[in-house]
């Protein structure tokens, strides 16, 4: 078993009398329900297809359907990448423009299966989703519970890009790096959106843990640019920063430290976007019980189960 986070690390909010807790031990304890709004047309060449998998990475998934179908994967889209250590609800579409469906409530992979299907006049693309709702148990818990604990919702959580964004003990950061070093050659289309979104997202995290440190990740500061009330950072690419005075201080301090991510991003051609610091858990319950904790709560796209809960817990994630 792995400490979560192990590498890279950022600055928690509170670091004193943390309590451990052990994540994933069993399968069942990790659940994810992506959750969509908009409703199906019933026509159209896209087939959206719902799927529970368990333990399966979404790429396996996608990959098994393109066979199925005898389709480019590329035709086969998902809103959002699921963890492999889960059971995971989530959706995906398939371009099938002589609108053919042989799929039964089985794909062919042990661990998944076929909740729904229906056809669609357009694609499911990258972020087409509203959140996701999590069951989550937390075992072994040692030590007392976090005093936080029942106002955490209200309190809100550093909006991180979680560890499963940048590969196992932060190799993809590594990875994006010497790509860099050795003049950005061509890899293909899935390894640089990989490297792409790790420099996006290491740099936001660096600006969040400055923010963390200056004690204003969660308050307004001079030249702030506020989405719903709370301060943003970088999601860098050309352009200059929205920010001004002390926000923009930080965040340029920030960036002078990886210029190369920098430059690699504005080479690229990527524009300038914001994301929110700050992160709220939506309808959140918690049951201890016999040395475990039992949360159910929801997120928004984009934030992460686990960097909510290691707020309040030092978290060991069992491996396989």
């Amino acid at each position: 078993m792995l400490p979560i986070g192990t590498s890279p690390i950022w600055p928690k909010t509170n670091s004193d009398n943390r309590p451990q807790g052990t994540l994933r031990t069993y399968l069942k304890d990790f659940r994810v329900f992506e959750r969509r709004s908009e409703e199906l047309t019933g026509e159209g060449e896209h087939l959206y297809i719902q799927i529970q998998k368990t333990n399966v990475t979404t790429t396996i998934v996608q990959s098994a359907l393109a066979r199925h179908f005898e389709v480019p994967v590329m035709d086969v889209s998902f809103a959002g990448l699921k963890d492999k250590r889960s059971i995971a609800t989530q959706w995906f579409s398939v371009r099938l423009p002589k609108k053919t469906d042989s799929l039964n409530n089985e794909i062919g992979i042990e661990g998944c299966s076929v909740l729904y299907k229906g056809w669609h006049h357009k694609k499911l693309r990258r972020g087409n989703l509203d959140g996701n709702d999590f069951e989550i148990v937390v075992r072994n818990v040692e030590g007392p519970l976090p005093k936080r604990l029942k106002h955490f919702a209200d309190q809100g959580f550093p909006n991180y890009f979680g560890p499963q964004r940048f590969g196992n003990n932060g190799n993809n950061i590594s990875q994006a790096a010497d790509w860099i070093e050795s003049g950005k050659p061509r890899v293909s289309r899935f390894r640089r959106s990989v490297f792409i979104s790790t420099l996006r997202s290491a740099l936001f995290n660096d600006v969040l843990g400055e923010r963390i440190r200056d004690h204003s990740w969660n308050t307004a500061i001079a030249g702030d640019l506020l989405t719903d009330g709370s301060p943003t950072g970088p999601l860098w690419g050309r352009g200059r920063p929205k920010t001004e005075a002390h926000a923009l201080d930080i965040e340029l301090r920030v960036m002078s430290r990886r210029s190369n991510f920098c430059d690699a991003l504005e080479w690229v051609g990527l524009s300038q976007q914001r994301r929110s610091l700050v992160e709220k858990c939506l309808n959140f319950h918690f049951i201890p019980k016999n040395g475990d904790i039992c949360f159910k709560f929801s997120l928004r796209k984009g934030s992460y189960a686990n960097v909510a809960l290691s707020e309040l817990f030092d978290l060991t994630e069992k491996k396989e």
